[in-house]
């Protein structure tokens, strides 16, 4: 569970945000950023994503409604704190609440769709 948070996380964010920008150009070849995004996501987000795959894994969240609210909450949650503590050290002038629910937005979309592809399905009790 943590490995794909870990791995996956920051990566899926980066495919948001890759999309996004391609989207947004309305270029075809910009599509060219998805990868880069990728791996800039998977620098960016490894905290957060790895913190939310802990969360995950510790709590025994499982796939099902309440799990996949609970680990998208998590996740933007966890980013909000990761991106504060950041733009804390950096001290640059940045819109800072922008950019933060940016952020929080991205790592629950992030953490859902993680969760999505890999939070293990409920198991139902045999009788």
């Amino acid at each position: 569970m943590i490995g794909n948070y870990l791995f996956y996380g920051g990566p899926i964010g980066g495919v948001l945000i890759g999309l996004l920008i391609w989207i947004g150009s309305g270029e075809l070849r910009a599509i060219l950023i998805v990868p880069i995004a990728m791996i800039i996501g998977l620098g960016l987000g490894l905290i957060p994503a790895t913190l939310t795959g802990v969360f995950a894994a510790y709590f025994k969240v499982i796939r099902n409604p309440q799990g996949l609210v609970l680990v998208t909450i998590t996740g933007a949650f966890i980013t909000i704190i990761y991106t504060m503590i950041a733009f804390m050290m950096m001290r640059e002038g940045i819109d800072v609440v922008g950019a933060t629910l940016s952020a929080a937005i991205l790592g629950g979309l992030s953490a859902l769709i993680t969760g999505l592809l890999f939070l293990p399905k409920s198991t139902r009790l045999q009788s």
